[in-house]
């Protein structure tokens, strides 16, 4: 697990070990406008396809990206994320994802969701994840990633 103690612009999960499969979880507050996208195995190639879906709305794809999408577009609020990634070694990387975010508190406020399926085309195991934010603002202290795995 890797918690920012102060804002910034990256957050990343260090060296993880290999494993088949992975859950990565990862909650962001907003310090002004924050868009981020996530970087496997510090690759920013093109590899990355996915296809989503905001609130049950239409779906939309986007193919040879350098980085996975994270965000519903730009936010100010908070963020909470969580990916089911098949890691296996030797094939393109698959993971289902979901996410919900707020830029308003209390009950008045209902959270949007975006749901994911995408992929990583590389063979390698992920042994890296980083979320960086592309923004004016940045990631503020007590966001986190957490990655679980099991073989």
């Amino acid at each position: 697990s890797t918690v920012l103690d102060a804002a910034a612009d990256e957050l990343s999960s260090g060296t993880i070990a290999t494993k088949k499969y992975l859950r990565i979880e990862s909650f962001i507050i907003a310090s002004g406008d924050v868009n981020a996208s996530w970087v496997l195995n510090d690759d920013e190639s093109g590899n990355y396809a996915n296809r989503y879906q905001d609130d049950g709305g239409t779906a939309s794809a986007d193919a040879n990206d350098s980085r996975m999408d994270y965000d519903i577009g730009t936010l100010s609020g908070i963020s909470y994320n969580l990916h089911d990634v098949a890691n296996i070694d030797g094939v393109e990387k698959f993971y289902i994802g979901r996410q919900q975010t707020t830029s308003g508190t209390g009950s008045g406020t209902a959270p949007a969701r975006r749901t994911w399926n995408g992929k990583w085309a590389n063979t390698d195991q992920i042994t890296s994840v980083k979320i960086i934010q592309n923004a004016a603002g940045s990631m503020d202290t007590g966001s986190y990633i957490n990655i679980f795995g099991s073989s």
